[in-house]
């Protein structure tokens, strides 16, 4: 499949090529020469809604599949689209293959290089080498960074609407207030739901509270329930691989016993006798190499503390985190809290 401004072609001795689709390319070159307009470059946001305004196609929409066509289904152009796409070296003519990123679940392009590490042209580049240049220098420029945001929610994955049992996230309304502008935070349940044909976040109970009465009352709960019982953290273990050692009991237990017999090594009765320890020994090992679990899984450690004590030291990314791994749930309904955990954690 092409990349957005160019075309797959026959030429007469039946082989396949790359070109520039002449439309396409133009587009591009648009979208560039707006970007580094002198005195009045346009935002890819704006030229995203210019295009949708042409109903020109965007680079899925020119090449739907079947499966698009046939559902109807439109795409718009977007700011991060246009953003990706100036950035793809496909745009230089050069042959591009997929590859995945370790640890996640996409992929990145990047350009296919040959046995002395040169980049393989397959097309006529849309771009000379010094508005390449020049196209993500300016790209760079306008990219910001994303600042982290100031509310963060304590126990995400812990406190839940009790109706719903959906996530509830601190949300800060700001009122501007004679002695200035005032923040009022509150957790606020926020599973989406539909109404009046739009969606809306919070369920029909609207639960919300105040950060401190609600934190208080977690940690009231906490410990009341298991203060003091030991606290444990989920522990990922490597199921045992003891197949050659069995093998090896099996092959000495039989060896042995064969030389019980009368004239071999332990053929004598002080000898048997010894030969009888060892075999003992054996069979304990390999019941013991036999009853361990060869399957990975989950266990639960102690970390030394009970959780009174980790609570007190530790910070609130970590208390989170073991409380999840843990199944605890933090409740809130309208007039009271309920915690859920496991019947392992009750004294």
């Amino acid at each position: 499949m092409p990349a957005y401004g160019f075309e797959v072609y026959k030429r007469e001795d039946g082989t396949a090529q790359l070109r520039q689709n002449p439309r396409q390319a133009d587009v591009i070159r648009e979208i560039a020469s707006r970007l580094l307009a002198e005195g009045g470059p346009e935002t890819p946001a704006e030229i995203a809604d210019d295009l949708n305004g042409r109903k020109e196609p965007t680079p899925r929409g020119a090449r739907p599949s079947k499966r698009i066509a046939d559902s109807g289904r439109t795409y718009k152009w977007t700011a991060a689209g246009i953003r990706k796409m100036l950035k793809s070296e496909a745009l230089m003519g050069w042959k591009m293959e997929s590859r995945p990123v370790s640890g996640k679940k996409y992929y990145v392009t990047v350009p296919v290089v040959d046995k002395t590490g040169s980049k393989i042209r397959m097309a006529e580049p849309i771009f000379t080498d010094e508005e390449w240049r020049t196209l993500q220098a300016r790209l760079s420029e306008r990219s910001f960074p994303v600042s982290p945001p100031r509310h963060v929610t304590p126990f995400l994955d812990v406190v839940r609407c009790g109706y719903c049992k959906g996530k509830m996230r601190m949300h800060v309304s700001r009122r501007k207030t004679k002695s200035g502008r005032s923040e009022y935070p509150k957790f606020r349940c926020v599973s989406p739901r539909t109404a009046g044909g739009k969606t809306q976040y919070g369920c029909k109970e609207q639960v919300s509270w105040e950060p401190d009465r609600l934190l208080a009352a977690l940690e009231l709960h906490l410990m009341k329930q298991f203060g003091d019982v030991e606290a444990q953290e989920r522990i990922y273990v490597v199921g045992a691989n003891h197949g050659i050692r069995i093998r090896e009991i099996e092959d000495l237990v039989s060896a042995i016993k064969a030389d019980t017999e009368p004239g071999r090594r332990y053929g004598t009765a002080l000898a048997r006798l010894q030969a009888e320890e060892m075999l003992g020994k054996l069979d304990t090992e390999y019941k013991s190499l036999s009853e361990a679990s060869t399957v990975d899984r989950w266990e639960y450690r102690s970390v030394g503390k009970t959780w009174r004590q980790m609570w007190k030291a530790s910070a609130t990314p970590e208390l989170e985190t073991l409380l999840r791994e843990n199944g605890v749930r933090f409740l809130c309904y309208r007039e009271h809290f309920e915690l859920f955990s496991p019947e392992r954690l009750k004294m």
